[in-house]
């Protein structure tokens, strides 16, 4: 597994070779964050294309249904009204939207 945080933090012209390499390599699973603004417009980044292509996507503490619908292509399953803790989110895998809660857990 490989964790990239900030994946917009690594959008230099000189990386793309290395992120194309690493985009062909079996077996490798790739974890991004993006910002919802990353996810349109035009990148270099091969790994930004292939995040936008993913058959899994968390969206944490979506915002109003106009903008899930445009980041997603899908109508949000939340109610309206329904309150947004941080790590409350829908979890997109084929297509399918579900509402969840992301948590922490702390050592007694």
């Amino acid at each position: 597994v490989l964790v990239v945080d900030d994946l917009e933090a690594y959008e230099a012209p000189g990386l793309a070779a290395a992120w194309e390499q690493l985009a062909e390599a079996d077996g490798l699973r790739l974890i991004a964050a993006l910002e919802d603004r990353g996810m349109s417009g035009y990148t270099m980044n091969p790994i930004v294309n292939l995040a936008r292509r993913a058959r899994r996507l968390l969206v944490l503490q979506p915002g109003d249904p106009t903008e899930f619908m445009q980041l997603t292509g899908l109508r949000s399953p939340l109610r309206p009204g329904m309150a947004l803790p941080p790590g409350r989110g829908v979890l997109i895998a084929d297509r399918v939207p579900t509402v969840l809660h992301v948590a922490h857990p702390t050592a007694d």
